[in-house]
This record gives C-alpha cells, sequence and structure tokens, in this order.
C-alpha cells in the first residue's frame, strides 16, 4: 500500500523538494576528518593511536613532512601518527580538538609503486598538510563544500611539488593510484572526480613553476558540447537520494521516469529494504531548460525548476520555484538508470 503520510508536502515539486535527515546525529566523540581517497576508510574508529599514543613514526615519511612544511616556512601544526591496515591517509580532528595526520605506510608504497614514482608519497601527505593548514574544519556534511576542500588541498599539494622540483607528472601521478567517481556523477560523492583533482594539482603546481597548463581535450570538449534539453533526451528512469546535496546519504531513494504523454512517474524507495514507499504520476511541460510540473496533489500551482544535462547519464536539477519558501536555486543530480 502507498504511504500517505506528509504526502502533500512530499509531492510539491517532488523533482525538486528536499527532506532534511532530522534525526542522524554524530557521535560527540566521532573524530572529524579528510581522507585522501574516497575508498576503503573506516568511518569510526579512525585510528586508535590518536587514542593511545602507541606509535613510532617512520623516518622516511617525518623527513617528507618536514620538506613540506619547510618549503612554506610555518611549523607543523598537526601531529603525525602512523596508523596500519586504514589503507587511507587522513587530516583528522579529534575530541581534544588536536590536529592530527595519521597515515598507513603500506598504503602509501603501494600506491608508489603502482604509479613508479617516488613523489606520489609527498603528494599524499602535502594534500593532507595543506587541509590542516588551509585552516579546513573537516565538519561539513555537505558533500560540495568537502570536495571543494579536497580540491584546496589537492591544489597545495601541487604547489608544494612544484616548489620541490617534481614534474607536472610526477606531481599528479597519485591520482593514477586511487578509485574516483566519474565527473557527471560526482555529486553523490564527497571527493572530485579524477580529471579535477588534476587540474586543481596543475593549477598550484604552475603558480610554483610559472609554468603555464594547457586545458586536457576532455576539459575543452565538456566545455564546447552542451547537450540540449529535450523530451527525447530526459526519456527514461533517472535515480537520485533525496537531500544528497546536503550529504545525508539518502534519507530514501528515488526514481522518476519520464513517459509518453508528458507524464512522470515517481517512486519512493526504503534506503534499508529497497521496498517502494510512496508512488505517484504528474504531468509536466518543457519551456526550453525549464521544466514545468503540476502535480495531482496541487493542480493549481506549477512547479518550475532549470534542466542543465550534465552528460547523457546525468541531469542536473535547479529548484526556481517549488512553492515552498527557502528552496530556490536547491540542486540535485540525477543519474540515468540502465534499462
Amino acid at each position: 500500500m502507498i504511504k500517505k503520510i506528509n504526502l502533500l508536502m512530499l509531492c510539491m515539486g517532488m523533482l525538486f523538494v528536499p527532506v532534511t535527515k532530522g534525526f542522524s546525529q554524530k557521535k560527540q566523540d566521532q573524530p572529524k576528518y579528510c581522507r585522501f581517497s574516497s575508498d576503503n576508510y573506516p568511518a569510526n574508529d579512525i585510528c586508535p593511536n590518536v587514542q593511545f599514543n602507541s606509535f613510532r613514526t617512520d623516518e622516511d615519511i617525518e623527513k617528507a613532512v618536514n620538506d613540506i612544511t619547510s618549503i612554506i616556512g610555518l611549523k607543523p601544526n598537526f601531529i603525525l601518527i602512523p596508523c596500519p591496515d586504514i589503507q587511507n591517509a587522513a587530516a583528522l580532528i579529534y575530541q581534544d580538538n588536536l590536529r592530527y595526520i595519521v597515515y598507513d605506510k603500506k598504503f602509501l608504497d603501494g600506491i608508489s609503486k603502482n604509479v613508479k614514482s617516488n613523489w606520489s608519497n609527498t603528494m599524499i601527505l602535502a594534500h593532507e598538510i595543506g587541509h590542516h593548514l588551509n585552516g579546513h574544519t573537516l565538519t561539513s556534511e555537505n558533500k560540495e563544500t568537502t570536495r571543494k576542500e579536497e580540491l584546496e588541498a589537492d591544489e597545495f599539494a601541487g604547489f608544494i611539488l612544484g616548489k620541490m622540483g617534481a614534474s607536472k607528472a610526477e606531481a599528479t601521478a597519485a591520482m593514477n593510484g586511487i578509485p574516483h567517481p566519474d565527473c557527471d556523477v560526482e555529486y553523490f560523492s564527497d571527493h572530485p572526480c579524477k580529471e579535477k583533482r588534476i587540474e586543481a594539482i596543475e593549477k598550484g603546481w604552475s603558480k610554483a613553476t610559472g609554468k603555464k597548463v594547457k586545458a586536457t581535450s576532455k576539459q575543452k570538449s565538456e566545455q564546447t558540447k552542451p547537450i540540449p534539453v529535450q523530451k527525447a533526451t530526459l526519456k527514461g528512469t533517472w535515480y537520485t537520494e533525496l537531500d544528497n546535496e546536503r550529504g545525508t546519504d539518502g534519507i530514501r531513494s528515488l526514481t522518476i521516469t519520464f513517459l509518453e504523454g508528458n507524464i512522470i512517474h515517481y517512486r519512493f524507495f526504503d534506503s534499508i529494504t529497497g521496498i517502494i514507499t510512496d508512488e505517484f504520476e504528474s504531468k509536466y511541460t518543457l519551456e526550453k531548460d525549464v521544466l514545468i510540473e503540476v502535480l495531482p496533489y496541487n493542480p493549481n500551482f506549477k512547479a518550475k525548476a532549470k534542466v542543465q544535462m550534465l552528460s547523457k547519464r546525468a541531469l542536473l536539477l535547479t529548484i526556481i520555484d517549488n512553492g515552498i519558501a527557502g528552496y530556490e536555486g536547491l540542486k540535485r543530480v540525477y543519474i540515468r538508470v540502465e534499462e
């Protein structure tokens, strides 16, 4: 049975309306952190060494950190701690409000071996140091904010490696050793796509060396080939997570299907069980790149949003007016579901 609880609020422009995940809270003793790679990282129990000080730093890592901080003439505002088996490196602020950098030596050496560059360890450490020296609080649950901070840390790392004498290829080599989201779906990730991270590193490297960096062919093509917004382009099923812009990772999942006859079919899913919890249809029209929707539970109101095709498999909707104050300008990305 389709749930009808508070359905009017849910249905007032469901392409556009966020649902806040009010029941989610962090534990007060949960450390705040930013990690180098978005893959293979435990969100809880970050590193027991931080709590118990049962560590001895590796000499080569400590030397690399000293070399990095000497470039900018600043004393470290963090504590360096090895942490085996986390398969990552991370900047974090623990409950004592002290700043730490934790690292898995095996993880660092594995990337160095994989990309065949001794500069990768330096880049990764410089990236984490960049979080602290940029004053990142590491507390944001907004994925757009965390992606921005990752790029700031990458640019800092590129600058440091440029000052240390690394080539552009050496400065960016570490990016070839970790997983990345694709650019058109990075909206669901707290880390940017590979192309943007490389661009940020190259920007910092260019500032340090005075050498200009040309845009890649992929970057140029993305800038010059907009995809028109048409009914044929929208046809099919698209997926999103409600309120994903605010970092709640989807209190519920949602699919929308553009059908013949100017109909949009909505399905809401429980994020744990995958069971359909709500389902309905609405009517829509397109005026250039503006989607206008008339909902069955509020037929006298027309919800409006701007549509931008990020790629053939991703679209961005920006609310123009959904009848609810404060939601103007809210953005949400939908990913095409392959049939």
